[in-house]
C-alpha cells in the first residue's frame, strides 16, 4: 500500500520522522510493515503517539534502519498480539506499549539499553518479554498491571538486573506494588532482593491491602519472627479495614507468640 496513505512524514535535515500513522480506524488494514526508506530518504524515527490508539492493528514491523521511537509511539492499540523492537532502537520510551490489552508477546533485541517508566504497564495479555543482555535500566512501572508475565521478568525490571544469582537491591519503592504480587515477593525473597528498610516497607503493604498468601511466604522466610513487629502489621490491618489478613496475623501471632485479645483489634 502506498506510504503516503499510510504515514505522514516529517523531513528532519534529510532523515525522515514516521510522525503519524494516518490508517488508525480502518478495520481493514490489520498489519503494517514500516519500509526502511520513503521517496529516497531513511526513516529513522518513528515520532510521539505515532500510533496511538491505532484498535485494528495486530502486528507493526519496525525497520532496522528506525533508531528512535517516541513516548507513547504504540499506545493503547488494542489488538496488537505482538511485537519486535530492533537492537537499533537503544530505548524503549515511556509508555511506549501503555495500555496494549491483546500484547502477548514482546521481543526486545540485543542492543535495546533501556525500558522507559509504563513502558509496558496495563498490557494485561503480556506473556513474554525478551530482555537482552544489553539491557542497562528498567524504569518505574514498566510491568505494572501484567499480571501473566512470569516473576522472574519482573524480578528482573524491578530491580534492574538481568542475572538471578547476584544479590538485588536496587528498588524504587513504587515498583514494589509490583512485587506484591505472591510469585514475585516468594521470589524477591528467596534471592535476597530486599533493603531492610523496602522488606519492612513491603510489609507495611501487605498488611494494609493483603493478601495472606505474602503473609505466609513471609512467615516461612522468618519475616515474622518478631513480635513487636508482627503487632504493628497486625494493628495497620485493622486501621486499614482489612479483614482477612488482620485475621491471619492474629491467629499468627497468638500461635507464635501466645494468646492476645481478638477485641484488641476489632475492625
Amino acid at each position: 500500500m502506498n506510504c503516503k496513505r499510510l504515514y505522514e512524514f516529517e523531513d528532519q535535515n534529510s532523515v525522515l520522522m514516521l510522525k503519524r500513522y494516518l490508517a488508525a480506524d480502518e478495520s481493514n488494514i490489520t498489519e503494517v510493515t514500516i519500509p526502511p526508506l520513503h521517496e529516497g530518504l531513511p526513516i529513522l524515527g518513528i515520532g510521539f503517539e505515532a500510533f496511538a490508539g491505532a484498535r485494528f492493528l495486530r502486528s507493526v514491523v519496525i525497520p532496522e534502519s528506525v533508531l528512535r521511537l517516541g513516548g507513547g509511539t504504540f499506545r493503547e492499540c488494542a489488538a496488537l498480539e505482538s511485537i519486535r523492537v530492533p537492537g537499533s532502537v537503544l530505548w524503549i520510551p515511556a509508555g511506549a506499549f501503555l495500555g496494549c490489552a491483546s500484547l502477548k508477546r514482546a521481543e526486545l533485541c540485543e542492543g535495546i539499553q533501556s525500558i522507559g517508566a509504563n513502558a509496558f504497564r496495563n498490557c494485561a495479555s503480556l506473556e513474554s518479554v525478551t530482555l537482552p543482555k544489553s539491557l542497562q535500566n528498567i524504569e518505574s512501572c514498566a510491568f505494572l498491571g501484567a499480571p501473566r508475565l512470569p516473576a522472574e521478568t519482573v524480578l528482573m525490571g524491578l530491580v534492574r538486573c538481568h542475572d538471578l544469582s547476584r544479590q538485588m537491591t536496587v528498588i524504587h519503592k513504587v515498583e514494589w506494588e509490583i512485587a506484591l504480587r505472591p510469585d514475585v515477593f516468594a521470589l524477591a525473597l528467596k534471592h535476597n532482593s530486599f533493603t531492610d528498610a523496602l522488606k519492612e516497607w513491603a510489609l507495611f503493604r501487605i498488611a494494609e491491602s493483603g493478601p495472606s498468601d505474602n503473609l505466609e511466604t513471609a512467615a516461612r522466610a522468618g519475616l515474622l519472627d518478631d513480635a513487636e513487629l508482627t503487632e504493628r502489621l497486625l494493628e495497620r490491618a485493622a486501621r486499614t479495614k482489612n479483614a482477612e489478613t488482620a485475621a491471619w496475623l492474629l491467629e499468627y501471632k497468638n500461635s507464635k507468640f501466645g494468646s492476645f485479645a481478638e477485641a484488641d483489634y476489632k475492625i
